[in-house]
C-alpha cells in the first residue's frame, strides 16, 4: 500500500509540473530596413520650409499576397525606417509630392497635434511606419488627390488629374541579410503640364475648361504664362509610351461681360511632356484664333499640334 501512495504521488507531481510550464514560443526575427530614394528626385529637408512647401513621402509595404503591412508618412527621408519579418517577402511602394504649381495637399490639424491629410495617404505626418489600422487603398492610385486651392480659405478641389508634382516607384524585397539593410529605390516623375501663351487679350480673361477632369483656370495675363504640372496615375504603370487625353476648352469673358467660346481641343499627353498653348485673340471684333501647339520643353515633346 506505501509502494503504491508513493508511485500515485509522483505521478501527480509530474502532471502538476507539466501544467505549469508554459510552451515555448520562437518570435520570427525581424530585419531594421532604411529606404534610400534615388531618381529624377531630389530629397532634403530644411527647417526652414512651411507647411505647405514640405515634399510629402508616402510609403507603402505590403506581402507578396498584395496584403497591407505597414504604412507611413514622411516629410524627412532619413527617418524613413521600417521593421520587416527575416526570409519574408515584400512589395515597396512610395509616392513623393510636391506642391509644384498649387498650394500643395490639403491637411488638417488633427486632435493630437499631427497634420493629417486625405484620400490617398489617409493618414497622419508622423515621419515613422505605422503597423496597425492600416488602411486597404493607402496610395493604391494618385487620382483624386485634395489639392489646395488657397492657404487662407483651405478651400480644395479633387480631380482625376490633380494639380501637385508627384514622384513614384516600387520595388520587391526579401528580407535574408541583417547586415545589408539600405533598400535604394528608384523614383520617377509621373506628370505632365500645361503652359498658356496669351496673345491680344484687350479686356476680361480666358477661361480654361478641362471636362471635369482638371481644375479649371483663368488666364488674365497676354504673355507666357507658368505651366501647371498634374498627376497622373497612368503613368505609374505605364512605359513612355502611355499617353493621357484631356478635352481642353478655352472662352473668352469679355469685360462687358459677354463671352465668346474659342473652340475645343483634345490634348494627348505623355509623360513628363509639357503643352504649350498658344492663344492669338484677334484684334478685328467678332474674329478670333485659337492655336493649340504641343512644343519642346525641359522634359520631353517633340510633336507640333495645330488646332
Amino acid at each position: 500500500m506505501k509502494k503504491f501512495l508513493l508511485i500515485a504521488i509522483l505521478l501527480f507531481s509530474c502532471k502538476k509540473d507539466e501544467k505549469s510550464t508554459p510552451p515555448v514560443t520562437h518570435q520570427p526575427e525581424k530585419v531594421a530596413v532604411r529606404l534610400v530614394l534615388t531618381g529624377d528626385i531630389t530629397t532634403s529637408w530644411s527647417n526652414l520650409k512651411t507647411v505647405y512647401d514640405s515634399t510629402i513621402y508616402a510609403v507603402s509595404i505590403r506581402t507578396y499576397t498584395g496584403a497591407p503591412f505597414a504604412q507611413g508618412l514622411f516629410d524627412n527621408t532619413d527617418s524613413i525606417k521600417l521593421e520587416v519579418l527575416k526570409d519574408s517577402s515584400y512589395n515597396i511602394y512610395v509616392a513623393a509630392i510636391r506642391k509644384g504649381s498649387s498650394f500643395g495637399l490639403w491637411w488638417e490639424t488633427a486632435a493630437d497635434g499631427y497634420r493629417k491629410y486625405a484620400t490617398p495617404m489617409q493618414g497622419k505626418l508622423q515621419n515613422k511606419m505605422r503597423y496597425d489600422s492600416l488602411q486597404t487603398t493607402f496610395i493604391d492610385s494618385l487620382s483624386f488627390m485634395k489639392v489646395l486651392k488657397d492657404t487662407v480659405s483651405r478651400a480644395a478641389d479633387i480631380y482625376r488629374y490633380p494639380e501637385v508634382d508627384t514622384y513614384y516607384g516600387m520595388t520587391n524585397y526579401t528580407a535574408r541579410d541583417p547586415n545589408n539593410t539600405n533598400v535604394s529605390l528608384e523614383l520617377g516623375r509621373r506628370v505632365f503640364a500645361i503652359r498658356y501663351d496669351l496673345h491680344n487679350l484687350t479686356s476680361g480673361y480666358v477661361l480654361a475648361t478641362y471636362g471635369g477632369l482638371i481644375a479649371p483656370d483663368t488666364l488674365k495675363t497676354n504673355d507666357t504664362l507658368p505651366s501647371r504640372i498634374y498627376t497622373a496615375n497612368a503613368f505609374t504603370t505605364g512605359d513612355n509610351t502611355t499617353t493621357v487625353s484631356v478635352p481642353i476648352t478655352l472662352t473668352w469673358v469679355k469685360g462687358n461681360g459677354t463671352t465668346e467660346v474659342l473652340g475645343t481641343k483634345t490634348l494627348t499627353t505623355k509623360k513628363n511632356t509639357v503643352t504649350s498653348v498658344s492663344v492669338y485673340l484677334s484684334v478685328v471684333p467678332g474674329q478670333v484664333t485659337p492655336l493649340f501647339t504641343l512644343d519642346n520643353s525641359p522634359w520631353a515633346g517633340t510633336d507640333d499640334i495645330d488646332f
